[in-house]
C-alpha cells in the first residue's frame, strides 16, 4: 500500500513528527478530536511492532487505518499548502501576509545532479561534525533518508531547491482578522508516483491578547541554494517552533547539547514540572531594542528592525559644526610658493612661521589633505587601496591627512617642506565601512613632507572630553571632519583620548619653539626607554631600573623550557661587548607531580645557589622577594597573594636593594589607600549566567556586582545562591531596557531594586556566543542573537558607566554582517562586522576601546579557552591594559583585515615588542593539579554487553550505581582526599572546612556506563581502545568519541553538555570509571569550591543544567586577572587626581 500522503508530509525522521502535525491540524479544525485519539493509537502500535518505526519511511502497513481515509481525503483536497497561524507583526507593514508556492516539480536528472552534490556536501558536513561537539542531527536524518529512499526505490529529492530547478513565486498579499498566516507547500505526489519532497519550514508561535508582534521579514537571495525565504525575527527569550519542518534546519543534538542561547530557546527538556518554570515571553520581543545612538550607526548595518528606547540626546551633545570655508585647492603643483616669517637657522634648515601657496595662507596646527606617495608598511598601504576601506567621503579614498607643526627650507635640496602628525581616517583603520565618513584619528607617526605635496586645507574640529559626533551625511565632497581620539595601530586595535593640552605643554616644555612636535617627543622619550643604559650600580631598559640585589626573571637558556628563571644581580660589570650581569639564581623548591603529602610550593625559592654571567637580554623584568622565618607570621599570608611575590625562609645570607622593595611597598599602600578613600566599584553583571565573570572581577577586591540580569531561571537562581547580596533579575535584557524606560516597578528575585543611571560604575557581560561560536552548525543569516552585544551597549548609553568590558568567543571577530547564507557559511557582506561596529559604538558613546583575544590557561584556570575581550574606559580616564601572563602556554596570535598587517598580538610578558614570547613564572595549571585532591570513585559496571568474569579489575574506592536509583553517582557532600597539593587547590577551597559537596555526575543509561568503563586508563583513549564488542557501527567515530583526559595537560574547552558521547568532548576521567563530576567541571573554569549549583529539592534536575551553567561561564581565574588590570587602571586615576588636588605631591 503507498504511503499516506499525510505521513509523507510531516515526516522529520521520528515518530513525534507527526504527532505535532496532528496538534496542528487539531488547532485548526482540519482533525476532530476522536479522529486524533485514534490516529495516534495506531502511531502507538507502529512503534510496538515495527522495527523501522523511528526511520525516515515508515513499514508499509497491510491493513488500513481506521483514520487512513478521512486523512488520505483531508489531503487529496485541490488545495497544496496549509495555513500555518503565526503572531502578526507589531510594526506597521503593508504586506501583513506573505505565501510562497512552488512551482515546477523535480525530475530523474535533476535527482541525479542533487545526489552527486549532495554527497559533495555530505562529506564537507562529516568532516565539520568531527571538529564540532557532536554530528548535526540533519546530517544524521538525511543520510537515514536517502539510504532508505534506495533501499525502498522512492525518490528522496533534493534537500536544497536552487533556481535552476525550482521557482518560490511571491503571491499577493492579505489578511486574516488580526492573525498573520504563511502558506506551506506540502509534499505532493509526482507522475510517476514517487514522492517529491520541498523543503518546509515555519515557526509557530503562540500569539496574545497583550502582544501579538510578529516581525517576518522577506528578503531576496542571491544564493543558488536559497532562492529566496522567509526570515521570522526570534525573540530573544522565546522557544523553538514547536512544529519545523525541515530536516535541513532540524538538529536536536546542537539545541540539546551544545551552548545554546536560553535567549532564544527554551530549556523545558530538562526542567522540573513546577512553578520554578518561566512564563511565555511576549511576542513583542521578536524585535530587539536599543538606545538611540547605538540604533543610529546599528541600523545600518542590519537588515533587522529596531526599536528604539529613550530619549534621541545626539542633537543637544553633538557637535554643531560651521558652514564650510571654500580653501583653495592646489592639483598638481602649486603654481606660487612663498614663504612667511623667517624664524630660526639650523646646519642645513631654515624655519618659517607660516607658507603661502598660491595665495592661501597655511599656519602651524593646520590639517592639509596631501597627495599619497609610498608606504612602508605595505599592509596598511594594502588596506588604504581594498575595496572594504573605500569611503563615501571621497577625499578619504584620494588624500592622506597630516597636521602641520613647523615648515623648514632644506639648503642642501632648496627644497620647501613642512614637518606634520600624520592622521587616519576612520576607514583606514579597522573600522573600515563602520567608520564615520567625517572621522579623523591622530596617530603616533610623524614625518617632513614637500609643500608642493599639499592638495588643499580642511576644516578639522578636535572634539573636547564628552562631545559627541555629529550625524553622518556621507557627502562624498564633504572636506569638514572631526578628531576625538588616538589610533594606537602598533599596540593591537586601540584608541585612546587625545592627549590633553596641558599634558601636551608639559611634553613640549623643552623644545624649540619653531620644531614643536610632540609625536618627536613622544618617540625620542619611547627610545630613549628602549636603549641600554648602565649607570652606576643600575642599569636601565625599556623604562625599567635594575639595582644590585635585586631580583629579575631570567628567560630561559633552552629552547624547550618554558619557564622564566628567578635570580638575583650581585654585580653590573662593565665590558666593552655587551651588558652582562651576575646574578645568582634561585631555585625553586616546589616538588610538583611527586607524593600526596608533599606541597607543591612554587613561591618558595632556595636562596643559596650558583653565581653565574649572564647576558643581560635575557632579563625579562623584576619580581619581589621577601624573607618570612616562618609561613605563620603576620603578613606572609598577604605577601603570597601579591603579583610577582615571591618567600624564602630563615636565609642567614639573605639580602635585598632596600629602597627599591619600600618602594615597591609604598606602590602597595596606594592600592589601600585608594580603596579606603573611593570604595569598590559598582558593577552591572548582563547576560550573567551562573556568575563566572562577576565572581573573578569581584575577588579583585575592587568591584562589587550590585545588580545582575539573566533570563534563565536556573542560572539566575544558581547566582543569588552565590551572591545574596548581588540584585538578581530574571529577566530578558530587551524587555528589562523597556521597562526601565517607561519607569516600571521592577524588582530582582530577592526584591531589591534596580540601580539608576549614576550608580553604576562599570557595566560587564558576556552575549550569547551562539550566532558566533564555530560550534554552531545550522547558522542563521541576519541571526537576531547577533544583536545582542549592542543591546548590551544600549546599556552603556543609558548608565553611563565609568567602564564597559564584554567578553565572547573569537568566532565574534569572523562573524560577518549584511551577508547571504550559502550552505552554512555566511559570505560576502562586512568582514569581521560585529567587532568593527561593536568598536565604532563605544567611541561614539565616548569610549576608549582596547581589543584582544587571552587565553584562559595563561592566567591560572586549568583550561585551553580563547575569549575576545573588549575593554571601554570614559575619555579622560585610564584605559586598563591586558594583564600579562602568569602561567606558560602557547596562545595563538589571530590576524584582522585581509590586505593589512594589524592583527591582534597574543599576551606576552616581553617588553620588547621585537622579541615576543610567551614564557612565564609559573607552569600551566594541569588537569591533575586542578582535581586531583577530590575523594576517588568509579561507577557499577552494568555488564550490558559484557558479561562479568572472575577477571575483572577490583579497585578499592567506592563504587556507585550510575544507570539507576535514588541518589546521584559519587559523593553530595564528603570528605577530600587529601590536603591540598598546590596553590590552586589550597586558593579554591578556601572556607569549606575540608568537605567537598556536589561531587557528583548525572546517570545514564547501561551502555553509556559500560562504554565508559571500558575505555582503557590512558590519556588521549578513546572508545576505539575499548572491548570490540561495546563498538558503534560507524567506525570513524570510535576515535573521537568517550576520550580520557590527559593529568599533565590542561583541560580542553569546557563545553555546556557532559555526555560521555560528545566528539572531542575530553569527559572521561584520567584515573577512575566515569566522567568528572560537577565540582571537577567548575573547577575546570576555577570556580571555588564553596559555589553551590544544585538545589537541595531539584538536585537530579539540576545535575545536568549544572554542566551547561558551568560550560557558558567565563573562566574565574581569566575574570579575576582582568580585575586587577582594572585595578591598576583606577589606582593610576586616583594618582593623577592626588597630583592635580595637590600640585606639590
Amino acid at each position: 500500500m503507498a504511503e499516506k500522503p499525510f505521513e509523507r508530509g510531516f515526516r522529520r525522521g521520528r515518530v513525534e513528527g507527526k504527532r505535532e502535525a496532528l496538534e496542528i491540524l487539531r488547532r485548526l479544525g482540519k482533525l476532530s478530536e476522536d479522529e486524533v485519539k485514534e490516529y495516534l493509537q495506531v502511531l502507538e502500535e507502529d512503534e510496538d511492532v515495527s522495527p523501522t518505526a523511528n526511520s525516515i519511511i515508515p513499514t508499509p502497513r497491510t491493513t488500513e487505518s481506521p483514520v487512513a481515509s478521512p486523512t488520505k481525503r483531508l489531503f487529496e483536497r485541490t488545495f497544496s499548502h496549509v495555513e500555518i497561524p503565526v503572531a502578526s507583526s507589531s510594526l506597521k507593514r503593508k504586506d501583513p501576509y506573505v505565501s510562497f508556492e512552488h512551482i515546477g516539480s523535480s525530475s530523474k536528472r535533476i535527482r541525479q545532479d542533487y545526489d552527486e552534490k549532495e554527497e559533495e556536501e555530505e562529506e564537507e558536513e562529516e568532516e565539520e561534525a568531527y571538529a564540532s561537539n557532536e554530528e548535526s542531527q540533519a546530517v544524521k536524518n538525511r543520510k537515514r533518508w536517502k539510504g532508505k529512499a534506495k533501499e525502498l526505490d522512492i525518490d528522496a529529492g533534493p534537500s536544497r531547491l536552487t533556481p535552476e530547478h525550482s521557482t518560490l513565486r511571491r503571491k499577493p498579499l492579505k489578511s486574516s482578522n488580526s492573525r498573520v498566516f504563511v502558506e506551506i507547500p506540502i509534499l505532493t505526489s509526482s507522475k510517476k508516483g514517487r514522492t517529491s519532497r520541498d523543503k518546509v519550514r515555519s515557526n509557530w508561535i503562540a500569539s496574545s491578547s497583550k502582544h501579538r508582534g510578529s516581525n517576518l521579514t522577506a528578503f531576496p537571495s542571491t544564493s543558488k541554494r536559497q532562492p529566496g525565504y522567509l526570515t521570522p525575527t526570534i525573540p530573544p527569550s522565546s522557544a523553538r517552533s514547536s512544529l519545523e519542518i525541515d530536516e535541513n534546519d532540524y538538529d536536536d543534538e546542537y539545541s540539546l547539547e551544545s551552548d545554546t542561547s536560553i535567549y532564544f530557546e527554551s530549556d523545558n527538556h530538562s526542567r522540573p514540572n513546577t512553578s520554578r518554570s518561566n512564563t511565555r515571553v511576549s511576542s513583542s520581543e521578536m524585535i530587539s531594542a536599543l538606545t538611540p545612538n547605538v540604533h543610529r550607526i546599528a541600523k545600518k548595518f542590519f537588515r533587522h528592525e529596531f526599536e528604539v528606547i529613550g530619549p534621541d540626546l545626539s542633537s543637544k551633545e553633538a557637535v554643531e559644526r560651521e558652514v564650510t570655508t571654500n580653501f583653495t585647492s592646489h592639483p598638481g603643483h602649486p603654481e606660487s610658493m612663498k614663504w612667511g616669517k623667517k624664524l630660526a637657522v639650523e646646519e642645513n634648515k631654515i624655519f618659517f612661521n607660516t607658507i603661502i601657496l598660491d595665495g592661501e595662507e597655511y599656519e602651524v596646527g593646520d590639517v592639509v589633505m596631501v597627495e599619497p606617495g609610498d608606504d612602508d608598511r605595505k599592509g596598511r598601504q594594502g588596506n588604504y587601496k581594498s575595496k572594504a576601506s573605500q569611503s563615501s567621503n571621497g577625499n578619504a579614498n584620494r588624500f592622506w591627512f597630516i597636521q602641520i607643526c613647523y615648515f623648514f627650507e632644506d639648503t642642501d635640496t632648496h627644497s620647501k617642506k613642512f614637518h606634520g602628525r600624520w592622521l587616519e581616517h576612520g576607514s583606514k583603520t579597522f573600522l573600515q565601512e563602520t567608520a564615520h565618513s567625517h572621522s579623523l584619528f591622530l596617530t603616533k607617526d610623524c614625518d617632513d613632507a614637500p609643500a608642493s605635496s599639499i592638495f588643499r586645507k580642511c576644516d578639522v574640529k578636535f572634539l573636547q572630553i564628552h562631545e559627541l559626533e555629529g550625524e553622518d551625511d556621507k557627502n562624498f565632497q564633504g572636506d569638514t571632519y572631526f578628531c576625538q581620539y588616538m589610533w594606537l595601530d602598533s599596540e593591537d586595535p586601540t584608541f585612546v583620548s587625545l592627549p590633553l593640552q596641558e599634558e601636551v605643554d608639559k611634553d613640549l616644555e623643552f623644545s624649540l619653539d619653531y620644531r614643536r612636535c610632540h609625536s618627536c617627543v613622544l618617540n625620542e622619550r619611547r627610545k630613549e626607554q628602549e636603549s641600554l643604559r648602565i649607570k652606576g650600580n643600575c642599569i636601565s631598559q625599556f623604562g625599567v631600573d635594575y639595582h644590585t640585589h635585586e631580583f629579575i626573571y631570567i628567560r630561559p637558556a633552552e629552547s624547550n623550557d618554558e619557564l622564566l628563571g628567578i635570580a638575583q644581580i650581585i654585580s653590573i660589570p662593565r665590558t666593552s661587548n655587551s651588558a652582562m650581569l651576575k646574578v645568582r639564581m634561585l631555585k625553586h623548591m616546589d616538588t610538583c607531580h611527586t607524593t600526596e603529602e608533599s606541597f607543591a610550593d612554587e613561591l618558595l625559592l632556595e636562596f643559596d645557589g650558583p653565581e653565574v654571567m649572564i647576558p643581560f637580554d635575557r632579563v625579562d623584568g623584576k619580581c619581589f622577594v621577601a624573607c618570612f622565618p616562618r609561613q605563620s607570621v603576620n603578613g606572609f599570608a598577604e605577601w603570597i597573594k601579591g603579583k610577582d611575590h615571591f618567600y624564602v625562609v630563615n636565609s642567614k645570607n639573605f639580602k635585598h636593594c632596600a629602597p627599591c622593595m619600600q618602594e615597591h611597598e609604598r606602590h602597595l599602600a596606594t592600592y589601600k589607600d585608594y580603596l579606603a578613600q573611593e570604595g569598590l566599584l559598582s558593577m552591572l553583571e548582563l547576560f550573567s549566567g551562573a556568575g563566572g565573570l562577576g565572581t573573578g572581577i569581584e575577588q579583585s577586591n575592587f568591584a562589587k556586582t550590585v545588580a545582575a540580569v539573566e533570563y534563565d531561571r536556573n542560572a539566575a537562581e544558581t547566582y543569588l545562591m552565590n551572591h545574596s547580596d548581588t540584585a538578581v533579575f530574571c529577566k530578558d535584557v530587551v524587555e528589562l531596557l523597556r521597562e526601565l524606560e517607561n519607569g516600571d516597578d521592577i524588582e530582582s528575585l530577592n526584591r531589591k531594586p534596580f540601580p539608576k543611571p549614576g550608580d553604576i560604575d562599570i557595566i560587564v557581560g558576556g552575549p550569547p556566543c551562539q550566532a558566533f561560536s564555530g560550534a554552531n552548525h545550522n547558522r542563521k543569516q541576519d541571526d537576531i542573537r547577533a544583536t545582542l552585544p549592542f543591546v548590551m551597549l544600549s546599556y552603556a548609553e543609558r548608565f553611563l558607566p565609568k567602564y564597559f568590558l564584554l567578553e565572547n568567543v573569537v568566532g565574534l571577530l569572523r562573524h560577518r554582517l549584511l551577508g547571504i547564507l550559502e550552505g552554512r557559511s555566511i559570505l560576502g557582506g562586512i568582514q569581521h562586522g560585529v567587532f568593527k561596529l561593536i568598536t565604532r559604538i563605544l567611541l561614539t558613546l565616548g569610549y576608549q576601546v582596547r581589543v584582544k583575544v587571552l587565553q584562559a590557561a595563561n592566567y591560572g584556570a586549568p583550561q585551553s579557552r580563547e575569549r575576545v575581550i573588549f575593554w571601554g574606559a570614559r575619555q579622560g580616564l585610564k584605559l586598563p591594559e591586558f594583564p600579562i601572563p602568569t602561567h606558560a602556554y602557547a596562545a595563538k596570535e589571530h590576524h584582522l583585515l585581509q590586505h593589512a598587517d594589524l592583527k591582534l598580538s597574543r599576551s606576552t610578558r616581553s617588553r620588547d615588542p621585537a622579541r615576543p614570547h610567551f614564557f612565564a613564572p609559573f607552569r600551566a595549571v594541569t588537569v591533575n593539579d586542578a582535581i586531583g585532591d577530590l575523594p576517588a570513585f568509579d561507577w557499577i559496571n552494568p555488564h550490558e554487553l559484557i558479561p562479568a568474569t572472575e577477571q575483572d579489575e577490583v579497585r578499592n574506592i567506592p563504587r556507585f550505581q550510575a544507570t539507576h536509583g535514588r541518589d546521584l553517582p559519587g559523593f553530595l557532600s564528603g570528605e577530600y582526599a587529601h590536603p591540598p597539593i598546590n596553590y590552586f587547590q589550597k586558593f579554591i577551597r578556601e572556607g569549606m572546612n575540608e568537605i567537598v559537596e556536589e561531587h557528583v555526575t548525572p546517570m545514564f543509561s547501561p551502555l553509556i556506563v559500560e562504554r565508559t568503563i571500558n575505555v582503557p586508563m590512558k590519556p588521549g583513549a578513546s572508545l576505539q581502545d575499548a572491548p570490540v564488542q561495546l563498538h558503534l557501527e560507524k567506525k570513524k567515530l570510535l576515535p573521537v568519541i568517550y576520550l580520557r583526559l590527559n593529568p599533565n595537560q590542561c583541560f580542553r574547552t569546557a563545553l555546556t553538555h557532559c555526555s560521555p558521547y560528545v566528539k572531542n568532548s575530553y569527559l572521561l576521567h584520567y584515573s577512575q570509571k566515569r566522567i568528572i563530576t560537577v565540582r571537577e567541571f567548575s573547577r575546570c573554569q576555577g570556580f571555588p569550591d564553596w559555589y553551590t549549583f544544585l538545589k537541595a529539592e531539584y538536585f537530579k534536575e539540576d545535575v545536568r543544567r549544572a554542566y551547561k551553567q558551568i560550560g557558558n561561564a567565563v573562566p574565574v581565574p581569566l575574570a579575576f586577572a582582568l580585575g586587577q588590570s582594572l585595578s591598576d587602571a583606577l589606582v593610576v586615576n586616583w594618582n593623577r587626581s592626588q597630583r592635580e588636588m595637590s600640585p606639590d605631591i
